[in-house]
């Protein structure tokens, strides 16, 4: 069975296929906006299979420039996979992704994603990377958010200048917790975000700056949304800013009558502290439902890409003088790291075996769990080694403050 790509002038054919696997309020919401009605319509592949005419399994494709470990790469995502009812359990979805996988490795891509559920992606080879909060919501209520002082100026945002684009810009990279897998934010994709008519309605911004330089300190995009408030991203430098936009929001849900308004995304360890404080948020909550499941194509490009940082990890370690040769079998991968007086780096030597699923190198490449979580099954592996290893891939990302630390 061959893999097709559909033909913009098909796209009636994919709603047909499309209608009889997802609900209305997803074609409407999610899969027009992405694939129909999108400005950039061949910034999206639909890649399927068909028997006598009929398409009977499919997937959207798209491709995000994704931090990791600091630097942007290309990283196709994985959009609305279905199989039709009738022709699901007997191995066309696999065979589909496994055929754009192919596609993907020959475009030289390392690294692929999709958001879903881990249990149930786990069969297509997908694994743990990255929480993804959009269905996780956290409330406050409104004298909660009144009490907080308000010792700095809030501001609405009426323009969207290229000074404060670019200061938003640099406070989402350094602020928010989302420096793995988050993408990379334009002055010209936020502007085109934030003025897209679809939301500038029920949308608005509030800044707060510094007295001395009159530079961003802190953002807080809100969304009104029937009754209710939505608070779709709140990065802050600082507790005193934190406490000065939520004291606003606070103010807004007074004037509209309003009890609560809903965080979306913890994003900032001041606004995570302070959920957690009100809330039953707990790092586990976040790991519950959907989130960002990877799906890593060439384990050698992966460890090539971060071999940076697994220097200077090794460098500002017991480990920096450390001479050892470490065959690292990935299921039926296997490749070989060499550290010679703290210079790590990719070899052809033999050396002492280290083994890992694939699903757990994927944990540790994200940083979602430690080298150290899954040492106790590998066979025969030293106390170095393991403290090595531990070292080389601790917990930490995709986080740059940790829930469970603060």
């Amino acid at each position: 069975m061959t893999v097709k790509q559909l033909y913009l002038w098909e796209q009636d054919r994919y709603l047909s296929f499309a209608k009889q696997i997802f609900d209305e309020k997803t074609i409407i919401h999610d899969i027009y906006p992405l694939f129909i009605h999108n400005p950039n319509p061949y910034k999206v592949s639909c890649y399927y299979l068909e028997k006598d005419g009929t398409i009977i399994a499919s997937l959207l494709v798209t491709m995000s420039r994704q931090n990791v470990y600091g630097h942007y790469y290309d990283v196709p995502q994985i959009h609305f996979a279905g199989t039709l009812k009738e022709y699901r359990n007997h191995g066309y979805m696999d065979y589909l992704l496994n055929e754009c996988m192919k596609r993907f490795r020959k475009d030289s891509l390392f690294l692929c994603y999709l958001v879903g559920l881990p249990h149930f992606h786990r069969q297509f080879s997908f694994s743990y990377g990255v929480p993804s909060y959009q269905d996780e919501s956290f409330s406050l209520d409104r004298n909660t958010l009144f009490s907080y002082p308000a010792d700095q100026t809030v501001s609405l945002l009426s323009s969207f200048s290229d000074t404060v684009l670019t200061q938003m810009i640099s406070l989402y990279e350094k602020d928010s917790f989302y420096n793995f897998g988050s993408e990379r934010r334009t002055i010209e994709s936020l502007r085109n975000k934030l003025t897209d008519e679809s939301i500038v309605n029920n949308t608005c911004i509030y800044i707060a700056c510094e007295k001395e330089t009159s530079n961003l300190s802190g953002y807080v995009l809100i969304e009104k949304d029937k009754n209710q408030l939505l608070v779709k991203e709140c990065i802050t430098q600082s507790k005193v800013t934190c406490y000065a936009l939520l004291h606003n929001i606070g103010l807004l849900l007074t004037k509209d009558s309003l009890d609560n308004a809903v965080f979306y995304s913890p994003q900032n360890s001041y606004v995570a502290t302070l959920l957690r404080e009100h809330t039953d948020m707990r790092l586990e909550h976040t790991f519950t439902s959907n989130c960002a499941l990877y799906r890593i194509l060439n384990i050698e490009s992966a460890i090539s890409i971060i071999m940076p940082t697994l220097y200077l990890r090794l460098h500002h370690s017991n480990f920096a003088k450390h001479n050892g040769c470490y065959n690292l079998h990935i299921d039926e991968e296997c490749i070989t790291i060499e550290v010679k007086n703290g210079v790590i780096g990719l070899s052809f030597k033999q050396g002492e075996d280290v083994f890992l699923t694939k699903e757990a190198f994927v944990e540790i490449f994200t940083g979602i769990s430690s080298f150290a979580s899954f040492s106790d099954s590998i066979p025969n592996l030293r106390t170095e080694t393991k403290e090595l290893f531990t070292v080389l891939f601790p917990v930490g990302y995709p986080y740059r403050f940790p829930l469970d630390c603060m």
